[in-house]
């Protein structure tokens, strides 16, 4: 499991937002705000995509800081 990786558990689609490596379990979270922890090994979880392997580039959206500079 990776930090940002869209799974799919228990017939839904979940963002892992926060992994604890010590206990060997995944936060999950779901875009209507529902979390749900489980262990990082379940047998019920499967990665649908990760975002990091995108060929895009993200940028944070400020409404008060003018233009957005092209990267």
């Amino acid at each position: 499991m990776v930090l940002g990786e869209v799974v799919e558990y228990g017939g839904h689609r979940w963002r892992v937002y926060k992994m604890d490596k010590g206990a060997r379990t995944v936060a999950l979270i779901r875009w209507g705000g529902t979390t749900e922890e489980v262990a990082d090994d379940d047998a019920g979880l499967s990665v649908v995509v990760n975002p990091c392997e995108w060929p895009i580039v993200t940028a944070r959206l400020k409404p008060n800081s003018g233009a957005l500079a092209r990267v």
